[in-house]
């Protein structure tokens, strides 16, 4: 499910280079225009996104009106005028043309309208593979459908509520959960772009937060992360209702901490939208404990990724984290995650028998990792189900 807004978009200024048309590419164009508004004092007006020109692709980055850019540094300057734009949202990256088409095959073509520039591509925060595709068009808003469908995702567009249907099935979503140092994430992505698929980990808790005005994501870190002894009494002290002393002529005293949401009722919320996201199909959803939470699905493939404390330490230390510091990380997310898994859902979070594929990082690289998860889900039609 896309959902579609239409709004006007003010004139602006960009600064501009050429970029690969790969997740890669963006991301090093985008560091390039960074670093030169870094260095040249330039503020910029907004986050760097892609313009899709002809056959190239050029990363672009909004900047003051008063900024001429850098020729000889390569650094071109465009304006653009005030336009009308439709957005598409949750869109990834390496789908973007294919979702172009179907946009104009689906709907489009269906109205009265001429494109007013050229299509470009804003990657979420944090998340270069996914974003949304804006098109600058003329067209009338009333016109537009809340809501579109492309080819290959359910229409499922609510929190839980989605019944599975039973016996095989192809694997329409990943779950990924992984060891500190291992990697994991790195695989998760990969397998994302090469399989086209949506990509979610923050986001998870930024959707989650944003589902229920009672929680935010202080709430969504506690509640999906185990808490020292100390910690939990206080937080139940907090929502203790404390004894009034007025009647002794004293004022009320004051809880000791402020109230926190119950632990159940966020990880309800972190659920119903890792079940939604799994509903919709083409996803693969790291961490948050969703390769324990989506086990059950016979659609959802269930996968740990982890290495020996040894080769986590010294990637961690590669990646120039202190020896100390890097071996003290590895310890103490393993015994975190230990606990927690057991105290929530009962299992042993490194066992085996937990997932369906397991990926010892030892002597596998993360690209040679992710193949095993495409191959996983290509191989899926009719093999993969549980009894």
């Amino acid at each position: 499910m896309h959902t579609l807004s239409y709004h006007r978009r003010e004139a602006q200024r960009t600064v501009w280079v050429p970029a690969e048309a790969s997740v890669g590419g963006i991301e090093h164009a985008s560091d390039r225009l960074r670093s030169w508004a870094i260095t040249s004092g330039v503020e910029p007006a907004g986050e760097p996104f892609v313009r899709f020109e002809l056959e190239l692709c050029l990363a672009h980055l909004p900047v003051g009106a008063d900024c001429a850019g850098d020729p000889a540094a390569g650094i071109e300057v465009s304006d653009s005028p005030s336009v009308n734009v439709l957005t598409v949202e949750d869109v990834n990256f390496d789908a973007s043309h294919e979702t172009l088409e179907a946009l104009d095959g689906e709907l489009l073509s269906h109205l009265q309208h001429e494109r007013r520039g050229p299509v470009e591509f804003h990657p979420h925060p944090g998340a270069l593979i996914s974003g949304a595709l804006v098109m600058p068009v003329d067209l009338d808003a009333a016109a537009l459908p809340p809501a579109l469908t492309f080819g290959g995702n359910a229409p499922e567009d609510t929190l839980g509520g989605h019944e599975t249907p039973a016996g095989p099935q192809p694997v329409r979503a990943i779950a990924v959960t992984s060891q500190a140092g291992s990697s994991g994430s790195n695989v998760a992505l990969l397998a994302a772009s090469q399989l086209g698929w949506h990509y979610y980990n923050e986001r998870i808790v930024l959707q989650a937060a944003g589902s229920d005005p009672e929680i935010d994501e202080e709430d969504i870190e506690r509640a999906t992360h185990h808490r020292s002894f100390v910690e939990r009494v206080l937080e139940s002290l907090a929502t203790m209702p404390m004894a009034s002393a007025e009647p002794m002529g004293m004022a009320t005293v004051p809880a000791l901490v402020p109230p926190v949401v119950p632990d159940d009722q966020v990880r309800l919320a972190v659920e119903e939208v890792m079940g939604s996201l799994a509903n919709r199909g083409g996803v693969v959803i790291d961490g948050h404990g969703a390769a324990v939470a989506l086990r059950g699905r016979p659609d959802t493939l269930s996968v740990f990724i982890g290495a020996s404390a040894e080769a986590r330490t010294q990637r961690l230390q590669a990646a120039g984290i202190e020896p100390d510091e890097a071996e003290k990380q590895v310890h103490d997310h393993d015994e975190e995650r230990k606990s927690y898994y057991k105290g929530v859902y009962g299992v042993d979070w490194q066992a085996a028998e937990t997932y369906d594929l397991c990926i010892n990082m030892n002597l596998v690289s993360p690209a040679m990792a992710a193949s095993l998860l495409v191959a996983a889900v290509r191989g899926s039609e009719g093999d993969f189900h549980r009894e």
